[in-house]
């Protein structure tokens, strides 16, 4: 994952080039560059998930009670 993420901070520190950013300013964009690159990631994967989950459910149409239910997933 580091090979792509890397990559593209590169490139947007290359857009900031015209910028003189000291190597704590660079530190900042690099972690809130990383922290949203991140967080989409994440949200990639719940949203597979769900998706994998929900089709399931859909494909196992059977009438489970609440109490047979067991929990799946991270709260």
């Amino acid at each position: 994952m580091n090979k792509r993420i890397t990559p593209v901070i590169d490139e947007i520190l290359r857009l900031f080039g015209n910028r003189k950013m000291d190597l704590p300013q660079q530190n900042a964009i690099n972690y809130l560059i990383r922290s949203l690159l991140i967080s989409k990631i994440s949200l990639m994967i719940e949203l597979f998930k769900n998706q994998t989950l929900m089709s399931a459910a859909v494909e196992n149409k059977e009438n489970n009670s609440l109490a047979e239910i067991e929990p799946i997933g991270n709260a």
